[in-house]
């Protein structure tokens, strides 16, 4: 789905299941000092569906890496969504151009070394070592 907070940002999440079913979409802690949120605090909320192909958007940078490269997007295009998710946040978190470059090159050469697979340990030391 897609939340607005405080009538005022737009995030793309998901609705989690806590305890005994009740319904639960996290706030990550840039977003809650942000708007000042506090565990027990009050926001406002408005959800709509998300229509977005991925759930999350496609970087430039990966987009253009995918132009390039068929085999990479033909791999990253066999994953289940909510993997093509983890990667598209991995590549968007971070802040610069250079950097999410540099993490889309890896992303795509780790499913290509482990034809189509993911290894997250693995990945995370190639991310590391890449300066990502």
């Amino acid at each position: 789905v897609v939340c607005m907070l405080n009538d005022s940002i737009e995030y793309q999440c998901a609705i989690l299941s806590y305890s005994n079913d009740v319904p639960v979409i996290t706030v990550n802690k840039t977003l809650q000092k942000k708007f000042g949120l506090t565990f027990g605090g009050e926001v406002h909320i408005t959800l709509k569906k998300d229509v977005s192909k991925y759930g999350l958007p496609m970087p430039d940078e990966l987009k253009e890496l995918f132009r390039q490269d068929a085999e990479g997007k033909h791999l990253f295009h066999a994953l289940t969504p909510g993997r093509q998710r983890t990667l598209l946040y991995i590549i968007g978190k971070t802040r610069t151009t250079e950097k999410r470059v540099a993490s889309a090159i890896v992303i795509v050469a780790h499913l290509k070394a482990n034809k189509g697979s993911i290894n997250y340990r693995q990945l995370n030391a190639s991310l590391k070592a890449s300066h990502v």
